[in-house]
């Protein structure tokens, strides 16, 4: 009994000394536990430290060049007659694209242009008239205008042809002619009088002088005085001649004004009724013929066909330019979050056919801010974005495209993820 007691104090010894080891740890592991847990505080703080949280507004973008693509519709209704662009095809300014038929005979137009082109009336015969406009032209709607314009210019040439009309307008420049002639033949003489009067004038003073001291008689002081008199009279009675002949210049001047002055209705009709041809011709040729307006390359929308029938206002073409000039981007913001938006703010931009986690996206700068809200389905603001090229911050290039969509964040303020709850802290604590 005494001895199977002992056996169970011994066991109850041990357990104690058993239990006593393994619930006091080694100071290694305290060490290695402790140090364990500062690493990976130090690590959280460390990233989110570094990590970025930025406080950001999200919205869609459009990328496009500088000088954007230019769009080009048709002015009229009615079926392709004529296509002379292809897709992929460089273009310059002013090269037509396409026709679209009309009432007119295209070829007759595109004469009357050339025809009217740097016009100014010119006195021609009835005939070279008729010849140069000829009366078969199949105008269309332009017909009336052209019409119009040919009787203007006829009754300009008749009047200009007309007998009595030339032979009193030449009989009036001829006289003005020979006045002016005659005028510049008085000014020359009108110098030699001036200065025989002058000569004779000094002598005279000089003789003069002489009398007066004795030198010489009175006969010969009268004969040099009467020689002055005598020039200075011829050199008046010139000048009232000259003075006869500048009226009659003026009175010829006068006649062939009045004659200028006839005409001028007949010129000035004239000129009305070619502004209106030319008026008709722009119209004309804005609404059935395409042409490009840009240097640049051709894109098309559908694969248009002779004869096919389109719309007024249609698409048919798109002419990219080609000197990209610098990368831009639109953003449309509602005004609701445009509060801290401001010039020169970072924007990352995430392209819609560029995944972002495969690709990553593109960087650029607000340049601009529209200064008036736009209205319409919303109240927005036009944001403008220079894109700092087309490397992605993935390193990756992407190809250049007109009007790449996608998304935009404009970044407010970088903060970190520290920074962010240290400022979530401090707003909590000052609520307090």
């Amino acid at each position: 009994m005494n001895k199977g007691k002992r056996k169970i104090d011994d066991l109850n010894e041990r357990s104690d000394q058993v239990r006593e080891i393994l619930g006091k740890a080694p100071h290694w592991v305290i060490r290695a536990g402790i140090t364990l847990i500062f690493i990976i505080i130090t690590l959280l703080l460390l990233g989110a430290a570094l990590i970025s949280y930025n406080d950001v507004v999200t919205a869609e973008i459009v990328v496009s060049s500088k000088n954007p693509p230019v769009y080009i519709k048709s002015g009229a209704s009615g079926k392709l007659i004529n296509i002379f662009a292809e897709r992929g095809q460089s273009v310059v300014k002013g090269e037509k694209l396409a026709e679209v038929e009309s009432n007119a005979r295209i070829e007759d137009v595109y004469y009357l242009k050339g025809s009217i082109k740097d016009f100014e009336p010119q006195g021609i015969s009835l005939d070279s008239l008729k010849s140069l406009f000829p009366t078969h032209l199949n105008l269309g709607d332009i017909q009336p205008s052209y019409d119009n314009f040919v009787i203007q210019y006829q009754n300009y040439v008749l009047f200009n042809t007309s007998a009595i009309n030339l032979k009193e307008s030449k009989v009036i420049e001829r006289q003005l002619r020979d006045q002016n002639f005659f005028w510049e033949k008085l000014q020359k003489q009108r110098l030699v009088l001036k200065q025989k009067m002058d000569s004779s004038n000094k002598v005279y003073e000089q003789n003069k002088k002489l009398h007066k001291t004795g030198a010489i008689d009175k006969v010969e002081y009268e004969r040099f005085s009467n020689r002055y008199l005598t020039e200075k009279q011829s050199y008046e009675d010139f000048r009232t001649s000259m003075s006869n002949t500048q009226a009659a210049m003026a009175n010829f001047n006068m006649l062939l004004k009045k004659y200028v002055a006839r005409e001028d209705p007949f010129k000035e009709t004239l000129v009305q009724a070619y502004k209106d041809l030319n008026r008709e011709l722009l119209l004309w040729e804005k609404e059935h013929v395409i042409k490009s307006p840009i240097d640049g390359k051709v894109t098309v929308f559908d694969l248009w066909k002779k004869s096919h029938t389109i719309t007024a206002e249609e698409n048919l073409f798109t002419v990219l330019p080609h000197n990209l000039e610098e990368i831009v981007g639109r953003i449309v913001l509602p005004i609701q979050n445009a509060k801290n938006i401001e010039v020169g703010q970072k924007v990352i931009i995430k392209l819609t056919n560029y995944p972002f986690k495969e690709w990553g996206g593109l960087e650029g700068k607000i340049t601009a801010i529209s200064e008036v809200p736009k209205q319409g389905d919303g109240t927005f603001y036009s944001i403008y974005v220079k894109v700092n090229g087309l490397t992605t911050s993935l390193g990756k290039h992407i190809d250049f495209n007109q009007e790449m969509y996608g998304n935009a964040e404009i970044i407010i303020e970088e903060l970190t993820v520290l920074e962010r709850i240290f400022y979530q802290l401090r707003e909590t604590f000052g609520n307090i």
